[in-house]
């Protein structure tokens, strides 16, 4: 592609990936394919002869939806709860450590 545009073009693509980087979602698909490929290869191996689409691959971090329903997790109030007081404790002591003067 570099071959076939203009200098001047170059410089504007890089001037508006600077300004607006292009999605990382691309290179996720890209880690996905490379996983497919080595868990494509470790399959073949042994035998086993189940086929995966590249999306199985894919990590999801809450900005994507996930597509299969056993991803999802439900978690209750007392759960959060339990997070949220328990990174509160957390934090607290490791300011208190900060505070004596301990690592």
């Amino acid at each position: 592609m570099l071959r076939g545009i203009t200098w001047e073009t170059f410089l504007e693509w890089q001037a508006f990936e600077s300004l607006e980087p292009f999605e990382t979602e691309r290179q996720d698909y890209r880690i996905a394919h490379v996983v497919h490929a080595l868990w494509t290869i470790a399959r073949a191996q042994i035998g086993n002869t189940e086929e995966r689409p590249i999306a199985d691959f894919l990590l999801n971090f809450g900005d994507l939806k996930i597509a299969r329903a056993d991803l999802t997790v439900k978690q209750t109030v007392e759960y959060q709860e339990m997070l949220i007081d328990s990174w509160c404790f957390l934090n607290n002591a490791a300011l208190a450590a900060a505070a004596k003067g301990v690592h």
